[in-house]
Formats: structure tokens, sequence, C-alpha cells
């Protein structure tokens, strides 16, 4: 890892593999390019993929293309502003319909392993209380 003046990971390699990150003067990210893949590009909330539009965040989620249809995804978050639940908006169409995606750590033994693919700290907060 390569890091920036401001401590930003400039670039990330391993093996024949880089990733580059390019930022402005404030660490704000502007560009991220994995080896030959496409750049993705980052302007005050709008992101692209090459010069595709990809979303626009919004405070109360974000605004994606799907098709000539503009798609208004909501996020329900919790007290720390970590997002719980999407809200993803079907095409005017009707051809995806709304689907709300729910993600809940219940913290139970039972479903360590699902909620672990989902949570990045889970395990390390969760308790026996068989030991307590």
């Amino acid at each position: 890892m390569v890091y920036n003046h401001l401590g930003l990971v400039k670039t990330v390699t391993k093996n024949s593999d880089v990733l580059e990150n390019t930022y402005d003067g404030t660490g704000r990210k502007l560009k991220k390019q994995f080896g030959s893949q496409t750049p993705r590009y980052y302007m005050d909330g709008v992101e692209y993929e090459g010069s595709n539009l990809q979303f626009i965040s919004t405070p109360y989620g974000r605004i994606r293309k799907d098709g000539s249809d503009w798609l208004f995804d909501y996020f329900l978050k919790d007290h720390l502003g970590n997002v719980r639940v999407v809200l993803e908006a079907g095409s005017a169409g009707g051809s995806r319909g709304g689907n709300t995606v729910t993600y809940l750590a219940t913290m139970e033994e039972s479903r360590a392993s699902e909620e672990s693919q989902y949570f990045e700290n889970v395990d390390k907060t969760r308790v026996d209380h068989r030991t307590l």
C-alpha cells in the first residue's frame, strides 16, 4: 500500500492487480481505477462508471438511472447513521416493483454465520449469554 501526503491510500498492489485512488487537495476521493477496468468517478454525491451515471446521493437515499427511468431508493437509518432498510423504488411501468431489503442482526448464535456476511464487526460485538 502506498499513501499520499494526506495519509490516504493512493495505490494498493497485490500480485499484478493495482487499485489506484485519486483525491483532491482536501482529501475527497475523485477517482478509483482498478487495473484496466472502467474507472469510477466521484463528484459531490454523484457517481459515474466511466461516462455512465450510476447514482446521485441525496440526504434520504439515492437516485439511480434504470434504462430511461429515474428510480428513487430510500434508506432508513438507525441512530448511528447505519443503513438498516433500503426501500427500492420500482420503475414507472412497474416492471421491477418496489422491493424492501432488510438487514437485521439478531445477535443469536444460530444466525451467526449468516449475519457475519452482512455486518462487518458483528462477531466482535456478539456476546454468549450462557457465559454471563
